[in-house]
Order: structure tokens, then C-alpha cells, then sequence
């Protein structure tokens, strides 16, 4: 694609700012150099494109509202701002206020859009993708061959509006996904975000290459005087998304036998009845909660090989914080797991791993239990071969899942509260197939050759041919062990699409299968038209858990409401995403581990779950 418009005067500045050093008596009080964001907030404070407060703070962690954005979109496009009098039609907008002129500005050049009630909402959070739209239109970024692939991220669809702001920023490393390859288009933008987002698309338009170099990226400043002094050192540069370091092969020494784990308290036990599940007295129950993330990611991000990870959970796993989810009504936890942690393979340093990994998450559900809580056990995060799982991919990886499912089937195998998610979010494409031509469900249900990997940093993927194993082999590896637990297995296009779920359930001789379904707003399967035709005939023949659903924190909700009345009067299991304490505008169940909601989504979802388990 070609970038007809770039930032007048801007590669100068670049090319005489290179091995500059910025002095320290010109940066902000709350900005360090190991904020991630230094280089950009240095370089556009430079040019006069941002400002600080007062007190010589910046504040990066602090959320930018629409006329702030527009202002700092407008002055890093060299716009000359109108100086005469009118009116931006927008009947919220105070033609005297400061931002009037900006606004206006925007309105003749066709870069804003206000809301159908005519107003325009100055002073609300600007969201990343409304960012991108009024940055990309600013700067007269050419669209118009940019091909966007079927759903690229997990929250990002290809039929939203903003699908080809998304797709650019993404080709350019202009934005980056984490591991779970989502990129929160309606959260709010930081300050520092904004700057970072700015900054990578002004190198590289003035440098004219085609993407922000993420793996070696530049540390160029502006001098904050005629007379620059030289730096000995470079300034470190943002990377806000580790890379996986490829390691040493895992040992050839076999996995240890894991301890198994008890009998959970209170006789808590689960299995499949015709389409409904049923608990120790065949009284019917379905799976309602919460899913509780980090011991999927803490365990593997940062560190070098040998010693990665640097945690276990993201939040209390007492008794009282068990507790609180209970408070909900809940009656279940999902954990999110990683194979290589609990394998304690490629490079994870042993206090997370193996034996240390394994004796937490049955220690942490020993207390679920004891709770009251049934809990539901993903297999979330892996990789192939040598590579360390600091993402999901595509399908399980048949070097690892199998031994990872044997292991976790033999801890619990007497624990009749635990059911076995098979895998998190099943996503295949024919870009990713070895051989294209080989039907997606046959390789869901038996396996394939697949020709990259989900690095979860830049580059987003790296070719490499390896084998997905299918759901088949891991139903047959699980009930191998003696594990007689329910076992959930999702469909394709990130477990939303069920379409060829019925015709390729895979055999399991005890009949104790469930369909796991995930469910968010955007995906192909989002609206009653297809939970009526597609999801209901499943429904009718075997219990579906909706392993994850969510909604908006910073916005009124729009989601969660409707389909919450329809899983209840199916009869559908449902669980939300997710019981963390993250600022992020959307999915986040609530503010503190006490248990408060959060705004909009974290009050609904608590509500739907009284409503749904009295």
C-alpha cells in the first residue's frame, strides 16, 4: 500500500536526532528512561507535539479523551489549525472553549465522526481504534489495498468498521497483540500509549521502510537545544511484548509420574446426563462462573532460557479470595494453563515449573473446592518443539500436549470436581495448513501439519513446519490415563464456530464429552439469528459450556445482557472473562479480589449469575 501524505519537516529532525541523548533536566518527573514509552514521549515532547502538567509530570498511565487526541493528531500533522470563526455543528462542543478551533479543523478536513444524537463527547476517552481512525485519516494513510485476513486477532474482527485501521497498524508494528493475541480495541488510550502509537507511525513514514523495527528498535530523540551534547550510551527503547528465545530441547528424560491429587471436599463431582451435566445426586447443574488468568503467562514471560517466568498466579488464591468468587453464585473457576510450566520444559525456571507448577494448581484447587467451586482446567498457552508456550497457537502441538494431558489426567483422575477444557481456542487458517487443501475440522479432529508459530511478541508468527495433534488422540490420551472426568472440547475460529462440532465429535467411550463454546461480541457467531441455528441444535444434544464471554467496562454494555437471556432459557453453562484486577476497558470482571464489579460489564455478569443460580 502506498502512504500518499507524510509528516512535513519530520525525517530532518530524525536523521540530526540520531545518537542524540536527551538531557536529563528535560524530562518528565514520572517518566524514566525504562518507561516503555520513553523514546516516543521524549521525541514528540520535542517538537512541541505534547506537553506535560505543572508539576513537570506527564502522567503515561493516564487516559487521553477525543480532543486531547485530535489536538496531538492535528500538531503532528503540521495542519495549519483554523483561525476563523465557525461552528463544528456538534451540539456539545462550546464554539469559545480552547479545543473549539481543533475541532473544527477536524470537521473541514473530514477526519471526524460525532454520534447519531449530534454530539460529539469531548471530554470521553478516546479508544484505540478510534485513535487509529483519526490518525490514519489526518496523515491521508492509503487504505485502499490493505487486505484484511478473517478475524486476525481474537478481539479484532474482519467485519468491524475499523478492520482496516487495525490491519495497517498491525502490518506496520504499529500496535502489537499480547499473548492472547488481542489488542483491546475499545480500551482506552494512555497517554504514553498514544505517544508510542504516534511515534512508531512517524519513523516509519519519514524513514520509509514498511514497519516499525520492533526487534531492534531506534532510539532517536530530538535535541533539546541547538548545541546537543553526544550520548556514551543509547536510551532503551520501548518493547512492551517479550519474544519467546528459542532454547535448548526439551530433556529427553521422561515426565515425572505427578502426586495425585485428592478427593475434593464436599463430594463435588460432575458428569454428562444426555445434554445436560449432573452432580453426585443426579440432580442437574450447570457450570456458572468465572475464569481466574495468569498462571498461564507468569510462569513463562521475561527471564532468559533456564529462568523464565517470574510468577505463578495474578492474585490471591486463599481461601477468602476463593470465597469471593463464590459470593457471585458461581459454582465454577476456569484456570488457564501452560503446558511448558507444568512440564517444567524450554527454559522455565524450576520455582514455576514441573513440580513447583503442579503442586500450586492443586493446592489452588483444593482451596476452589473448598469453596465450594467446581473448577475447569485449559489447556491455554503452547508451542512446539524447543520454543517456549508464551502464546496460544492455532491447535495443541503433538511434541508436548499429548504428555501435558497424560500428566493432568493422571493428577486428577480421582477428582471427579475437575473437568478437562481440552484447548482454549482452536483457530485455523489456510495460511497456517501445510497443505491448504486439507479440511480444517479433519485436522481439528485428527491432526496436522501446520507451517508457523504464534512468537506472542514481533514477528507475529515465524515459519517453522510442525504437528498439531487433533482432538481425537488427546480424548483418547485422557481416558488412557483412567480419568473418567468430563472433558470440554471447543470448536474452531477461537472456539466460537460450532458449525462442524456435531459431524466431528470425537469418540469418547464413556459418553462424558461437552461442547466448549467461547462467545464475544464481534464474533461470527455473536447474534441470536446463529445461537438459534447453530448453537441450539448442539444444545439439544450435549451440554455446551461457554468457556468465556465478556463485555465493555468503560462503555455501557451490549452484549452480555442479551446473551445471557438466551444461554439461561437454553440452559447453557457460561463462565466470564475474567476474575483479574486489570485496568482494561473491557472483559475485566472486577475491581478488587474482594469481589466488587467492576462498572457495566463486572455488575451485569455478577447479576446474571444470581439471576442464573438463585
Amino acid at each position: 500500500m502506498k502512504i500518499k501524505h507524510f509528516f512535513a519537516g519530520l525525517l530532518t529532525f530524525f536523521v540530526l536526532s540520531q545518537n542524540m541523548a536527551f538531557a536529563a533536566s528535560g524530562d518528565f518527573s514520572d517518566v524514566p528512561a525504562s518507561n516503555p514509552n520513553y523514546t516516543a514521549i521524549m521525541y514528540l515532547k520535542n517538537l512541541g507535539i505534547i506537553q506535560g502538567y505543572p508539576d513537570g509530570s506527564f502522567k503515561p498511565n493516564q487516559t487521553i479523551n477525543r480532543v486531547e487526541a485530535l489536538k496531538i493528531i492535528l500538531l503532528s500533522s503540521k495542519t495549519n489549525i483554523t483561525s476563523s470563526a465557525g461552528t463544528s455543528g456538534f451540539r456539545d462542543v462550546d464554539n469559545s472553549a480552547w479545543y473549539a478551533k481543533y475541532i473544527l479543523t477536524g470537521v473541514q478536513l473530514g477526519i471526524l465522526q460525532g454520534y447519531p444524537d449530534g454530539s460529539f463527547k469531548p471530554d470521553q476517552t478516546v479508544n484505540l481504534v478510534e485513535n487509529l481512525k483519526m490518525l490514519f485519516k489526518a496523515q491521508n494513510v492509503d487504505l485502499s489495498t490493505v487486505v484484511v485476513p478473517q478475524n486476525p486477532y481474537a478481539d479484532a474482527f474482519s467485519n468491524q468498521w475499523y478492520s482496516k485501521y487495525v490491519e495497517y497498524a498491525k502490518e506496520k508494528n504499529i500496535i502489537q497483540a499480547d499473548g492472547y493475541n488481542k489488542i483491546y480495541p475499545g480500551q482506552g488510550m494512555s497517554r504514553g500509549k498514544m505517544a508510542e502509537v504516534l511515534y512508531r507511525l512517524i519513523y516509519v513514514q519519514t524513514q520509509g521502510i514498511g514497519s516499525y523495527p520492533v526487534q531492534n528498535p531506534p532510539t532517536l530523540l530530538l535535541p533539546p537545544s541547538p548545541s546537543p551534547v553526544p550520548s556514551p550510551n543509547p536510551i532503551p527503547a520501548p518493547n512492551p511484548v517479550p519474544s519467546p528465545v528459542p532454547s535448548p530441547a526439551p530433556s529427553p528424560n521422561p515426565v515425572p509420574t505427578p502426586t495425585p491429587a485428592p478427593a475434593p471436599a464436599g463430594g463435588l463431582s460432575v458428569k454428562v446426563a444426555g445434554n445436560h451435566f449432573v452432580d453426585a445426586n443426579s440432580k442437574t447443574v450447570r457450570l456458572l462462573g468465572v475464569n481466574h488468568s495468569g498462571q498461564e503467562f507468569e510462569c513463562i514471560q521475561s527471564g532468559t532460557p533456564g529462568s523464565l517466568g517470574w510468577g505463578l498466579f495474578d492474585g490471591p488464591t486463599d481461601l477468602a479470595s476463593a470465597q469471593a468468587i463464590a459470593s457471585w453464585h458461581a459454582n465454577t473457576v476456569r484456570l488457564p494453563l501452560n503446558e511448558d510450566c507444568w512440564l517444567g520444559i524450554n527454559g522455565v525456571n524450576p520455582l514455576y515449573g514441573c513440580t513447583a507448577y503442579q503442586n500450586a494448581i492443586k493446592n489452588y484447587v483444593a482451596t476452589l473446592h473448598q469453596a465450594g467451586l467446581y473448577v475447569i482446567l485449559d489447556l491455554h498457552w503452547n508451542s512446539p518443539g524447543d520454543i517456549p508456550a508464551a502464546a496460544q497457537q492455532p491447535m495443541p502441538d503433538a511434541d508436548h500436549a499429548i504428555d501435558f494431558w497424560k500428566s493432568v489426567a493422571t493428577t486428577f483422575a480421582s477428582d471427579q470436581g475437575v473437568v478437562f477444557d481440552l484447548y482454549n481456542e482452536p483457530f485455523l487458517y489456510g495460511s497456517y495448513m501445510q497443505n491448504p487443501a486439507q479440511d480444517l475440522w479433519d485436522c481439528w479432529l485428527h491432526g496436522c501439519d501446520l507451517n508457523q508459530y504464534l512468537t506472542g511478541g514481533q514477528p507475529y508468527t515465524k515459519p517453522l513446519v510442525w504437528k498439531a495433534v487433533g482432538m481425537q488422540t488427546l480424548v483418547d490420551t485422557v481416558r488412557a490415563t483412567g480419568a473418567t472426568n468430563v472433558i470440554m472440547v471447543g470448536g474452531l475460529e477461537w472456539a466460537n464456530d460450532l458449525t462442524g462440532w456435531l459431524a466431528h465429535k470425537p469418540n469418547d467411550s464413556l459418553h462424558n464429552l461437552a461442547a466448549a463454546w467461547h462467545s464475544y461480541p464481534g464474533q461470527t457467531c455473536s447474534t441470536q439469528t446463529c445461537w438459534d441455528s447453530v448453537i441450539a441444535p448442539i444444545a439439544a444434544e450435549v451440554p455446551i459450556v461457554t468457556g468465556e464471554t465478556g463485555d465493555s467496562v468503560c462503555n455501557a454494555v451490549t452484549y452480555v445482557p442479551t446473551f445471557g437471556i438466551w444461554a439461561n432459557a437454553h440452559n447453557l453453562s457460561f463462565l466470564g472473562w475474567t476474575w483479574n484486577t486489570w485496568s482494561d476497558c473491557d472483559y475485566v470482571l472486577i475491581k478488587d479480589y474482594s469481589g466488587t464489579p467492576t462498572t457495566n460489564y463486572g455488575q451485569t455478569f455478577h447479576d446474571l449469575l444470581l439471576s442464573a443460580n438463585p
